[in-house]
């Protein structure tokens, strides 16, 4: 489930901005956030987050395309950690009022998720509640983005 939120995040770069239904992106946002502060995600879960990523993308041609396009890339590849932003690129979008705080743990340590979901949720959360997402997937997916046009 985490290529799907990559490769979706990532289609959002291709993606006029007004063309985005706004509330439904915030809605996947409070979905994901709520994810994150499970304990366990269980398959329920990541097939509501793909219905709901599949509402937006049945209302968008162009990002259902390039949702397809990079789908399709991320399925046969491995995507290693170093492509992802770390904490600090991350916080650096962010508004100071909703830096990532660690208060009882240390960074990375949510909820007993591997670091590699906690990395994803983080990063759409990120995206997805910025001002503009597709500016925001650019600034954090660029590394990833550009690795996937090379391995075309």
């Amino acid at each position: 489930m985490e290529k799907n939120l990559l490769a979706f995040l990532i289609a959002l770069q291709n993606t006029e901005l007004n063309s985005v239904n706004e509330p439904n992106l915030k809605e996947l946002s409070n979905e994901l956030e709520l994810l994150s502060k499970q304990t366990a995600i269980i398959t329920e879960d990541w097939q509501n987050i793909q219905a709901d990523m599949d509402d937006i993308l049945t209302q968008h041609s162009l990002l259902n395309t390039s949702y397809h396009k990079i789908i399709n890339q991320l399925n046969n590849v491995e995507i290693t950690i170093d492509l992802l932003p770390t904490l600090t690129e991350i916080e650096a979008i962010m508004p100071a009022d909703s830096k990532i705080k660690t208060l009882g743990g240390k960074p990375g340590q949510d909820k007993g998720h591997s670091d590699e979901i906690n990395n994803v949720l983080k990063i759409s959360k990120t995206i997805l509640n910025n001002e503009n997402p597709q500016e925001a997937s650019k600034t954090l997916l660029k590394q990833l983005y550009e690795w996937l046009q090379q391995s075309k």
